[in-house]
């Protein structure tokens, strides 16, 4: 476990509540003020202007910044996004997705102690939703077509209009 985790264990959740609706690239001074006396740990604090409240994998922030380039040129193409995709799910074998499934482990055991629920969810019915029954027999027999009617729509339609 590094350190990282252990440090943002210290953070409360009236801190998180009151952080994360931040734009950390768009920090207003007010925020930046607050998000000082929130987070005094200075290690803390630049990796929150980093990277936000949640951990990403560094294979995973390295390609998302690759296709957000402004160059074309350094973009992934979409051969190689395929390739980097299949490569981390559907390995060939164990070793071609081992950093990334380390890295997505420390990045989950991260977000598990960041964004620990102090509330629990309750499987208590709270509401019932019913349906009226249509009445579906009335709603056939005032829209169904005869096969008379069938055969008039049929004929009203031009030898022409068939492209044949």
């Amino acid at each position: 476990m590094n350190s990282y985790i252990s440090t943002v264990s210290k953070l409360s959740e009236d801190v998180i509540s009151r952080i994360k609706g931040f734009d950390r690239f768009n920090l207003t001074e007010e925020q930046a003020t607050l998000i000082d006396e929130l987070i005094p740990d200075e290690n803390l604090r630049e990796r929150y202007i980093k990277n936000g409240l949640c951990e990403v994998p560094p294979l995973v922030k390295e390609l998302i910044d690759r296709c957000l380039k402004e160059d074309p040129s350094i973009r992934p193409t979409a051969n190689e996004l395929n390739n980097t995709f299949l490569k981390w799910y559907r390995p060939n074998n164990e070793n071609d997705n081992a950093e990334y499934r380390k890295q997505c482990k420390e990045a989950d055991d991260h977000n598990s102690l960041y964004f620990k629920s102090k509330t629990k969810t309750s499987n208590t019915l709270t509401h019932v939703l019913t349906s009226k029954r249509l009445d579906v027999k009335d709603l056939l027999e005032r829209h169904s077509l005869t096969a008379t009617d069938f055969s008039e729509i049929i004929l009203k339609i031009q030898v022409t209009e068939l492209n044949l």
